[in-house]
């Protein structure tokens, strides 16, 4: 049960990633649909909250820790979006899928040990099939802003993995994170918004909205809820390895609903990339397993 239920919301992971773009074509932007991400799953977690009998309240120092995790889920939002513009969801995803191997070093850093094999391993397929990305097809600077976005937005989101394990916003109920998370996210993109524009949002038509709530109450309540009942069910490793499905729906649907195309140098690229992901949780549930034999 647990598979399928992992495979369901990165199904609609993969799907929203598509969909957001669509915007676009209707008056929105990059900023306004990270915005809206952030903004609109909120009175629906609240509500999960209210119905639950969850309470609101929340330490100090789990305070502190949700509103780092919401500024960088915040510059998360803001540089992926920013990368479907330039390069396409499909790309793009693949490219941010780059952020396991950055939250793999960054708890050896924190733990205090030298990386593991698979990690190292994980990195040098990452790096490969970035560079193929990178130094094939047509290299004009629209698509290396591209390729760079969707690069630091795996390095941010790696960050936001790292804070949910290693600070202590860890301790909290997953609404109760998630719901300050999204909340000091939207606060850091509305003040960007004011800063950079003048405005929060475009006037947007009916259309645009639809796609917009459809999106963000997909990914950001819906999907998030079903990764985690997952993970609880499959267990973290399935979890992980399981993750690298939603670009693969999200190249799909890119085809679909946007008439994205791939180069075969994307196509290997993005495997290679998608190799990297998975060989880190597989060669750590192996180094697992081998100790628990020996202990």
């Amino acid at each position: 049960m647990g598979y399928l239920i992992l495979i369901t919301s990165y199904f609609l992971y993969g799907l929203s990633d598509a969909a957001g773009p669509l915007a676009f074509r209707l008056g929105s932007d990059s900023t306004t649909l990270a915005l809206l991400n952030c903004v609109i799953p909120l009175p629906f977690i609240a509500g999960t909250l209210v119905a639950t009998r969850q309470s609101f309240r929340i330490g100090l120092r789990p305070l502190v820790a949700a509103s780092a995790l919401g500024l960088c889920a915040g510059l998360t939002a803001l540089t992926l979006n920013g990368s479907y513009v330039l390069i396409g969801a499909g790309i793009g995803t693949v490219l941010h899928m780059s952020h396991s191997v950055v939250a793999s070093f960054g708890e050896a850093a924190l733990e205090r040990r030298p990386p593991r094999i698979g990690t190292l391993l994980a990195l040098a397929l990452a790096l490969s099939g970035i560079g193929i990305f990178s130094l094939t097809g047509e290299r004009t600077t629209a698509s290396i802003f591209g390729v760079a976005l969707a690069l630091f937005s795996g390095v941010t989101y790696g960050a936001v993995t790292l804070l949910a394990g290693h600070s202590a916003v860890k301790n909290v109920a997953t609404f109760q994170a998630q719901f300050y998370s999204f909340l000091f996210a939207s606060a850091t993109l509305c003040v960007y918004c004011l800063t950079t524009r003048g405005y929060l949002l475009p006037t947007l038509g009916a259309k645009a909205w639809s796609i917009h709530v459809f999106c963000a109450v997909l990914t950001n309540y819906a999907a998030f809820a079903l990764v985690c009942y997952g993970i609880r069910r499959a267990g973290s490793t399935i979890g992980s390895i399981m993750g690298a499905l939603e670009p693969v729906f999200c190249a799909l649907f890119s085809v679909i609903l946007l008439g994205e195309r791939f180069t075969v140098a994307n196509v290997l690229g993005g495997f290679l990339i998608l190799l990297g992901v998975i060989v880190e949780p597989l060669w750590k549930a192996k180094q697992d397993s081998a100790c628990a034999m020996k202990s």
